[in-house]
């Protein structure tokens, strides 16, 4: 489809390396007399008889924590509840008085960035957005080999703390960088993790990206 809608719409050579398509399905609970736009967002809690089982129909991302916390006090009635103020992994940066989340973000990561001089501040940026706190433990630490874009230290952090398991795992799902790794890139990390290279992107060649990430390269523009 991709490689068709070139001949489609003429870009020339504005014609981008690459482009992806996606969609987010939100399932809705039914409502009698309602349209979707009527539909509530909100999610239903379903016990089934007889089973060790409990069935989440609708939801969304910005209420997950108070879905799960729901769904606890259903499963294990004498739970308390206490995500409101736990920091998610990663996100434990101190807060100021008067200081919203994310100016101690912004904060921490400009102070990272300046600690971390030896390092590119694009890459340094782009670990501190990715895994949070938990780029200081990396980059003090050392990344590694260099895959051509994504550093060893980043697999094997996927790999024992957020347990990625497929070259996928990562490219796709921990990250997006596989929108931006070139095939030798990719087939590095698919070899990492004991898999066969993935197939080429269907792209036209002198589509096809020639360099690892630009923020890995110090220097890279």
């Amino acid at each position: 489809m991709r490689v068709g809608s070139y001949g489609l719409v003429p870009l020339g050579d504005i014609a981008p390396a690459h482009f992806r398509v996606f969609s987010g399905v939100r399932p809705l609970i039914l409502e009698e007399g309602k349209g979707d736009r009527e539909t509530s967002r909100d999610y239903s809690l379903v016990s089934h008889d007889g089973v060790s089982a409990l069935t989440v129909v609708g939801g969304k991302i910005t209420t997950y924590r108070v879905l799960a916390e729901d769904v606890l006090e259903k499963l294990a009635p004498k739970s308390k509840r206490w995500t409101a103020t736990a920091p998610l992994p990663g996100g434990d940066v101190e807060r100021f008085a008067g200081e919203t989340g994310q100016a101690a973000f912004t904060r921490w990561m400009d102070n990272l960035v300046t600690v971390q001089e030896n390092y590119d501040p694009r890459l340094v940026r782009r670990l501190a957005r990715t895994i949070g706190t938990g780029a200081e433990t990396l980059l003090n630490g050392g990344l590694g080999e260099n895959f051509g874009g994504i550093f060893e230290a980043e697999l094997d952090w996927f790999k024992t703390r957020e347990w990625a398991t497929t070259a996928e795992d990562v490219l796709w799902r921990r990250t997006k960088l596989g929108l931006h790794l070139d095939d030798a890139a990719k087939a590095r990390v698919a070899a990492w993790f004991g898999e066969a290279p993935p197939a080429a992107e269907a792209l036209p060649k002198s589509r096809k990206a020639t360099r690892g990430h630009r923020f890995a390269v110090p220097g890279d523009d």
